[in-house]
């Protein structure tokens, strides 16, 4: 896998949407998300301006925006194609991200993980990673029972 960072525009925000709406199996939060960022690009809002692609396999990560009244934590969406993932941090900084919203297991887990590796290695928490930014060695952990979205 090669990733690379990128910078994002409105039309990168459609084709999220347009992927998570074809991804029967994607979780409605994340669908519901990459529809609102898209809203979001037309009118000109500000948006994350970074995401991590492999263009060759058609892989990708997107950090979303911060929701108001929500835990604090990072929240990501990335694409192992053709599926649709929900990703959040345990907390702002923390490394141990975990998926929402899917349950996995056997091969395509072990894709998943190989992927989220790859792309947080390049990507890290903002698209813009610094020294000692813990998201650069993102570690795939299960999902709390208690996760909020």
């Amino acid at each position: 896998m090669v990733f690379k960072i990128k910078p994002m525009s409105g039309r990168d925000w459609s084709r999220f949407d347009r992927d998570a709406r074809e991804d029967d199996r994607c979780a409605p939060w994340v669908a519901q998300a990459l529809a609102d960022c898209a809203a979001a690009a037309r009118q000109g809002r500000v948006l994350p301006r970074w995401w991590a692609q492999d263009r060759r396999r058609g892989h990708y990560l997107v950090r979303l925006p911060a929701l108001m009244g929500q835990e604090l934590a990072d929240r990501y969406c990335m694409r192992v194609k053709p599926r649709m993932y929900g990703l959040r941090s345990q907390g702002i900084g923390d490394r141990r991200v975990f998926l929402v919203g899917a349950d996995l297991s056997g091969e395509e887990l072990l894709q998943v993980g190989s992927v989220l590796a790859e792309a947080f290695a390049v990507h890290g928490a903002t698209g813009s990673p610094w020294r000692g930014d813990p998201l650069k060695e993102a570690l795939l952990v299960p999902s709390p029972q208690s996760a909020l979205l």
